[in-house]
């Protein structure tokens, strides 16, 4: 298409475009000169898109025509296959990509029609510079491409067949781009920054980079989960040597560098959340077998789960990085509590002492970052007490994170976990608070299939709709199963069975290192996001996911310097970043010594003996 060429788009598209975008988009208002697409009054009736007759300004009550630039129009682009391709992942239910119609160099984004965008804001420039693009001021002529969020108006066709069947979800969101007057705007709708930041990464993914900048195409993605809750656990048993070793198998510590308890690393955790957050994941739970802060003593020499977390270890700045990272990108941080060794049973509930310690527990992870609580007392080899002891504890612990989030809830797994129905099951259900979110590993513990209808016996007992904890992918020689590690045997009609679905990667347990589930990690979240989308092509899933994993680990976990050293010298551990007062470093001496940028918000202080810590 030659730059200011007219024309009617082909594709379904939003009448709200034009009024949200226009006055900002440094657009032209020569009486009778209207934007392509207006010329028939209508965008692609045949798809039944609405008319566009109306004035821009008055679409939705958007802004009157106040401060209008008339800005050169941008390049035209007449070849749609140069480039760098570029792609949404997971596929979303519905998007519509033309030719592209504009090189650009720069671009700005409006958020402030969202009811919170901060988090999202801090955001933008790196969405945009990984689709070869320069932050622009909002409102100006350097400002090629406009994204601006507003206010939704009904779309047409299959668009709008999908947006009407995802308009309960808080997830929901859409966007759509065109060419107008020679410039290029989009307009996002999401309902919350969340959504917002899904609908930003969507028409971020539609450009192809190249020659300095990118080529955008016409476009429409109307999308929504099928999941309410997706996401990850680190629940792996083990540590980085291997299967645990001691008498209750959770695990000991020997060798260099032995405070961290699990086969994931700072590092490397902090690697999987981000790209949960990019994979449209919203939920990463906390909960590794091993970690004696969150489940010991066993032996009588590992820390009590009651204890804090220390300091010169480590591990303060193993939860504080973390948390940063999960607020910085929109995922939710669960943090699990095993309240098993040295438990008064007798007295569970809010006036017990038990109970007391969960709570000065809690107080001491909100200091730290922590938001939300999750509590597992599956197998509990040490004291774990009965269904309706554990059910009094955990209402007590529910009431007590209600009362400092009204809107937030406890996740929790029992140890009537798996397989079907059952006496331990069915006392759950009666005692538990209904608030309260239960896990559920299917009809084994490492099932090679999950279908809708085996949830209907576990929901009915425990009276909830139960979420899956999915010890999947696994390999063949652990499971049993004929697929060795893939994602396969979860049924198009699970998500309508389930509240939520959260993977426990189990492959380690026979020896794969972090590297070998990364693969898996895209087709997991891909089915959670549209599971019939997905189990109609998982080879194309696969494929899309190999094809993007390398450029979005590199911008999530880029690993170039792998020498540990900062002015002090060489480290393994945490120190902080002499180049930076908010940030700390992580040298993984179990990935090859790469060093991870992490955050400390409130400042990094250098200890003289020990690992630094964040403040």
């Amino acid at each position: 298409m030659i730059a200011g060429e007219r024309r009617v788009l082909s594709w379904p598209r939003a009448a709200w475009l034009l009024g949200l975008v226009l006055l900002s988009a440094c657009a032209t208002e020569a009486a009778g000169d209207l934007p392509p697409g207006r010329d028939g009054g209508c965008l692609s009736c045949g798809d039944g898109a609405m008319d566009a007759s109306m004035p821009p300004a008055a679409m939705d009550g958007g802004p009157q025509a106040d401060a209008l630039v008339t800005c050169a129009p941008l390049q035209g682009v007449v070849d749609a296959g140069a480039g760098r391709p570029r792609g949404i992942y997971p596929d979303p239910r519905f998007a519509a990509t033309g030719a592209n119609v504009a090189m650009v160099k720069t671009a700005c984004v409006d958020t402030s029609a969202l009811p919170s965008h901060a988090k999202l804001d801090a955001l933008v420039e790196g969405v945009l510079s990984e689709a070869g693009l320069a932050s622009a001021p909002l409102g100006s002529c350097s400002c090629d491409w406009t994204l601006r969020f507003g206010p939704p108006s009904p779309l047409g066709g299959a668009a709008g067949v999908t947006f009407a069947a995802g308009a309960k979800s808080d997830e929901l969101y859409a966007e759509v781009t065109a060419l107008l007057e020679g410039r290029l705007a989009t307009a996002l709708y999401a309902k919350t920054e969340r959504g917002g930041l899904y609908a930003l990464r969507a028409a971020a993914a539609t450009a192809t980079a190249a020659g300095g900048g990118a080529m955008v195409p016409e476009s429409t993605v109307v999308d929504y989960p099928e999941i309410q809750a997706r996401g990850f656990i680190d629940g792996v048993y083990g540590t980085l040597g291997g299967w645990p070793t001691d008498s209750c198998g959770y695990g000991d510590w020997p060798g260099p560098f032995a405070s961290w308890p699990s086969r994931f690393s700072p590092g490397m955790r902090s690697e999987i959340l981000r790209l949960i957050g990019r994979l449209r994941g919203n939920t990463f739970i906390y909960g590794p077998k091993a970690d004696p802060f969150d489940r010991g003593p066993c032996n009588g020499t590992h820390k009590n789960w009651a204890d804090p977390y220390t300091l010169n270890d480590g591990m303060q700045s193993m939860v504080q990085t973390l948390a940063v990272d999960a607020d910085a990108n929109l995922v939710d941080l669960y943090w699990s509590l095993s309240p098993f060794p040295g438990f008064d049973w007798s007295n569970p509930g809010p006036s017990g002492p038990g109970f007391a310690a969960v709570r000065a527990k809690i107080d001491g992870l909100r200091t730290l970052g922590i938001h939300h609580f999750a509590m597992f007392v599956d197998d509990a080899r040490v004291n774990g007490g009965t269904p309706q002891e554990n059910a009094v504890l955990m209402n007590a612990t529910q009431a007590y994170v209600r009362s400092l989030d009204p809107t937030d809830h406890l996740i929790v797994v029992t140890w009537a976990y798996a397989g079907g129905p059952s006496g331990a099951t069915d006392a759950y259900g009666a005692a538990l608070d209904k608030a309260i979110e239960v896990m559920w590993t299917g009809p084994a513990v490492e099932p090679c299939t999950i279908r809708g209808a085996d949830m209907s016996a576990p929901n009915q007992s425990y009276q909830r709709t139960l979420s899956i904890w999915d010890n999947w992918p696994a390999p063949a020689v652990d499971s049993g199963c004929a697929v060795d590690m893939r994602m396969t045997g979860r049924s198009d009609d699970l998500p309508g069975a389930i509240r939520g679905y959260y993977t426990n990667p189990v492959i380690n347990e026979a020896g794969h290192p972090l590297g070998d589930e990364l693969p898996h990690l895209g087709p997991v979240m891909d089915y959670a996001w549209g599971a019939s989308h997905y189990n109609a092509d998982v080879g194309g899933s696969y494929a899309r996911w190999a094809s993007l994993l390398p450029a979005w680990q590199s911008a999530v976990h880029p690993c170039a310097n792998t020498s540990c050293t900062v002015p002090s010298g060489a480290f393994e551990g945490f120190a902080c970043d002499p180049s930076h007062a908010g940030n700390i470093l992580f040298c993984d001496p179990f990935e090859g010594h790469c060093m991870t940028t992490l955050r400390c918000p409130k400042g990094c202080s250098v200890q003289a003996s020990a690992q630094d810590t964040c403040d």
